[in-house]
């Protein structure tokens, strides 16, 4: 097994020294922010290993090379998407390193094609599943969505758990929990890439270091949708129905056993549910590249709407002077 791990590292060259190297600068650079945004920074970090099905230990090895590159690229992102041009922490430039880890990512990429055929032709059996007579069956797909068609390939692991869920005559009861998590994930990607950065705080709770709760993210997607987002996003009526219900569902489901979950139910369900997922990602795809400002009136009106509380500003006076520290060192982009 050793031997054939050797292979592939050499098959994927220096490059790979150099993005784990990135990857250990990157977390000792996350040790040493400042809390509030240490924990926007950790979640993407985390998270991102979560959708993936990685560890610390897996991004070391070459095996996990294509989940690995979804995982890297993302927190290549977080260093454009967190932090302005020319900012540092430490000795970390954040906008220097997002470089220096895009040049990484697609020489590697263009090596998947041969790691695949490699641990196809091996040891793909032995690695994943120990030694077997036979292999389980692949699930029928409970929600058939290709999610490299939106650009969010990482998502499909995730989805793996529910179709095996929902082949299941026990684990089907789960679903409507599963389907929360990422219904609250996949909505806060739309607001982290559409929004201004200024805007952070209607959708991430600081007092919490948290996103906000999946309520407010569904009532603020739905105040946006009507105007702000009304030219490049149709989003109807259900839809907004549908993401309350799976957050209702999923809210009860996790406290008690929701007798409503019946086979029957589950299996009907998933034509709504993939209607509903299809929206988002839809608007995930128009959204992304935008940069969108609210006007401070509007802004004000939604704080009061969805009763966010926003992280008061704090004053520190040097001899005559006072400076305003907000939780975010810059809001402009």
């Amino acid at each position: 097994m050793e031997e054939l791990k050797k292979d592939l590292e050499r098959i994927c060259g220096p490059l790979f020294k150099d993005l784990q190297k990135e990857v250990d600068l990157f977390m000792l650079m996350m040790d040493s922010l400042e809390d509030d945004k240490k924990s926007s920074i950790t979640h993407v970090f985390e998270r991102n290993l979560r959708w993936n099905n990685l560890t610390i230990e897996k991004i070391n090895d070459p095996f996990y090379l294509e989940q690995t590159l979804q995982f890297f690229k993302e927190i290549k992102q977080s260093n454009f998407d967190h932090f302005d041009d020319g900012d540092r922490t430490g000795n970390y430039n954040h906008y220097s390193h997002g470089y220096s880890m895009n040049h990484i990512i697609n020489p590697l990429k263009e090596k998947l094609n041969e790691i695949v055929a490699f641990k196809e032709q091996y040891f793909d059996e032995i690695y994943l599943y120990g030694i077997k007579t036979k292999l389980e069956e692949t699930p029928e797909e409970y929600i058939k969505i290709d999610f490299n068609e939106f650009g969010l390939p990482y998502y499909a692991n995730f989805f793996k758990r529910i179709n095996r869920a929902a082949a299941d005559d026990v684990l089907f009861t789960i679903i409507p929990v599963l389907l929360r998590c990422v219904v609250e994930d996949i909505l806060h990607l739309i607001l982290l890439k559409s929004l201004h950065k200024k805007h952070i705080e209607l959708y991430y709770d600081v007092f919490n270091n948290r996103i906000r709760n999946l309520s407010q993210l569904i009532a603020l997607f739905d105040l946006l949708r009507k105007k702000e987002f009304k030219r490049v996003v149709s989003i109807t009526d259900d839809i907004i129905k549908a993401l309350n219900e799976i957050r209702s569902r999923g809210n009860y489901s996790i406290h008690d056993v929701d007798e409503n979950i019946t086979r029957s139910f589950v299996d009907q369900w998933n034509e709504r549910i993939e209607i509903t997922l299809r929206s988002l990602l839809k608007s995930y795809l128009v959204l992304k590249d935008e940069t969108i400002e609210i006007s401070p009136e509007r802004e004000q009106f939604i704080i009061e709407k969805l009763s966010i509380k926003k992280k008061p500003i704090k004053l520190k006076e040097s001899n005559t002077k006072s400076r305003i520290k907000t939780r975010r060192k810059s809001s402009k982009k």
